[in-house]
């Protein structure tokens, strides 16, 4: 399989929209911290926004199914996400435009 990409995975199909409760707080509960934030809504973007969840979920795929990712980075594209998925399906990952 061919993946094009920019190799910054930034969404998925896994939106889920919920709206901002006055009062409320937001943060990262390990750090300690509060985020205030402008916006009524607050989008979770799901777990492949997130490289760790996506390489993980790809490496167990790959093994129920023979697929080889050969990955291509455009323009700026980090190489490392990419370096990764093809390392982890047996295929490679080529930069092009750097």
């Amino acid at each position: 399989m061919f993946v094009l990409s920019d190799g910054a995975p930034t969404w998925d199909d896994h939106d889920q929209v919920d709206v901002w409760v006055p009062g409320m707080h937001m943060g990262d509960p390990e750090a300690g911290g509060v985020y205030a934030t402008a916006s009524k809504e607050l989008h979770y973007y799901g777990p492949f926004a997130h490289p760790g969840f996506l390489l993980r979920d790809v490496a167990r795929m790959v093994r129920f199914r023979r697929v080889e990712l050969h990955c291509f980075g455009f323009g700026e594209a980090d190489p490392r996400l990419l370096q990764e998925l093809a390392r982890v399906s047996g295929g490679q990952a080529t930069s092009l435009g750097r």
